[in-house]
């Protein structure tokens, strides 16, 4: 298994990996993993049960690479932070034609000059870390079977075509919690460069594996017989008793997570809560918004357009245990993602699968254009709590308030949130059960 990101990283993109790991090794199989060297990261020691004992081989970031990187600190991400940080600049926003909406643009996106030199660093740091794992890869990757690489970042399949190439009977799955061209996210000098890197990928795997739907939609329709959707999941084993709704001091509600750089949007939340309190139906004094992560300064900034910047607590960067723990001690869950027509990359952040477990009412906020969303179905079909879509702004935020008065009422007369999710929709996205799904793709000759 190859990927950037695995246990004890916490890192949200940690788990998916972590987790297959776990469950193949209970059903039997040997399982060694290649993954970025952690360093000085944040550990996340719950993550490890299961696979403390795999074997694990590091990859490293080369003495070119850092050169380069010590020139780029100096020199270029001064002036590239300054326009990240802006998030007022007219740059960063566009109306769109057809529907006339202000819509929000990616740093990439809006300053493609520095978005390119932006993704020629981080591309130049994959190809590092893969340089750095050419001869243990070499040396050892002829005696296993299957060869799953995931990506995220480019240095999984940099691997994954290295070792296919070797090594043409090891059976390469192409895992794609993203895809790698994105007409939204990837500045114009680079889409070519995407477009040809995931073809590759595609061309050269045995099985392509999409983390949604939407991803699933995006590969071209002469590789689609090889390509299947296999969601992200929770692990039950992950959460411990989550406290009694009944027994909170606050109508709180709880982010964890980050807000990149501001495409993450909780402003309809914030709306809707700052009209209920105007209009006398909820009482501002109730009301807490907790946030645990980077980028609460966009988060406290989003909170501030609904006057609401008081009743948000930044409790910073926590760790994976601290922040399950907080969201075990807050009604609501909140969740943000977006799709669009143009790229229905899917809003199935791998967030709302660890909140599955948490036993609280979700609140997903989905930005974009999409009528229908995979979060949307989720969140519905599983009575997982409530989904607001700003496509459907006209009846959505109205419902949003309706859902909010009617659990705030509940919690003034002393009752239970009123929370009761289909436990048959659930057990889809136990990792234990998604595992088995992966094996029948890894044994399909």
């Amino acid at each position: 298994m190859i990927c950037n990101y695995f246990a004890p990283r916490n890192e949200i993109a940690s788990i998916r990996i972590t987790k297959f790991a776990k469950y193949l090794i209970e059903a039997g199989y040997e399982v060694e993993v290649v993954t970025e060297n952690p360093g000085t990261d944040t550990k996340d020691t719950m993550l490890l049960e299961g696979v403390r004992d795999i074997p694990m081989h590091y990859a490293e970031k080369g003495a070119g690479y850092l050169a380069l990187e010590r020139f780029y600190n100096k020199f270029v991400k001064p002036f590239s932070d300054k326009k990240y940080a802006d998030l007022s600049s007219p740059k960063r926003y566009y109306i769109d034609k057809i529907t006339g909406r202000r819509e929000f643009l990616p740093f990439t996106v809006a300053y493609p000059f520095w978005g390119t030199l932006d993704h020629i660093l981080f591309v130049s740091r994959q190809k590092s870390l893969f340089r750095s794992v050419k001869k243990y890869l070499r040396e050892n990757a002829g005696r296993y079977d299957v060869c799953f690489s995931s990506y995220g970042e480019h240095f999984s399949h940099f691997c994954g075509l290295y070792v296919k190439k070797l090594y043409p009977h090891i059976r390469w799955i192409a895992d794609f919690r993203d895809p790698v061209y994105q007409v939204k996210f990837n500045p114009a000098p680079v889409k070519a460069y995407a477009k040809s890197f995931e073809n590759k990928a595609f061309q050269n795997c045995d099985a392509i594996v999409a983390v949604t739907r939407g991803i699933l939609q995006l590969i071209p329709e002469k590789y689609r017989s090889k390509a299947c959707e296999l969601t992200n999941g929770f692990d039950a084993c992950d959460r411990r008793p989550a406290m009694p709704s009944s027994g909170l001091s606050k109508f709180s509600f709880c982010y964890t997570g980050r807000m990149y750089g501001g495409m993450r949007k909780i402003t309809r939340l914030f709306e809707a809560v700052a009209a209920l309190i105007d209009e006398g139906k909820i009482q501002r004094s109730d009301v807490e918004f907790h946030y645990a992560g980077t980028g609460y300064e966009v988060f406290a900034e989003q909170a501030s357009a609904a006057g609401l910047r008081e009743q948000c607590i930044d409790h910073g960067a926590v760790s994976h245990e601290q922040a399950m723990s907080l969201q075990g001690s807050s009604m609501f869950l909140v969740l943000s993602s977006w799709e669009f027509k143009a790229e229905p990359v899917g809003s199935l952040t791998g967030k709302v699968y660890e909140y599955m477990t948490a036993g609280k009412p979700i609140i997903a906020l989905i930005d974009g254009d999409m009528p229908g969303t995979e979060l949307t179905d989720i969140i519905r079909r599983g009575k997982l709590g409530v989904a607001y879509n700003e496509v459907h702004y006209e009846t959505d935020f109205d419902a949003l308030k309706d859902y909010l008065l009617g659990q705030y009422q509940r919690y003034k007369n002393g009752e239970p949130i009123e929370f009761s999710p289909d436990e048959t929709v659930l057990a889809q996205f136990d990792y234990r059960n998604l595992t088995k799904h992966l094996i029948t793709l890894m044994e399909d000759t």
